[in-house]
């Protein structure tokens, strides 16, 4: 419930990691270690700072604009409505 929930991981069966937190009412949560498809994947949310997410220790994802992203490993980072 945590991970897919507050930190908003949902799983699928292809290669692509979909991060909708709704843990944004909170301060601060951070979620390390996940393995999804073979892939080491950390969630971190500082309303500060926004959302980061870690990729095998590559920042795939770092902004406060509260849009929910999603993560194609076979391309490249993806946020709803277009590539980065």
């Amino acid at each position: 419930m945590v991970i897919t929930g507050v930190c908003g991981i949902c799983p699928s069966a292809d290669d692509k990691l979909t991060v909708a937190p709704l843990g944004r009412s909170l301060e601060f949560f951070n979620l390390e270690g996940v393995k999804y498809h073979g892939r080491d994947v950390s969630v971190r949310w500082d309303r500060s700072d926004g959302l980061c997410v870690t990729v095998d220790g590559t920042t795939k994802y770092k902004k406060n604009d509260g849009a929910d992203i999603k993560i194609d490993f076979n391309i490249s980072l993806i946020l709803f409505g277009g590539i980065i």
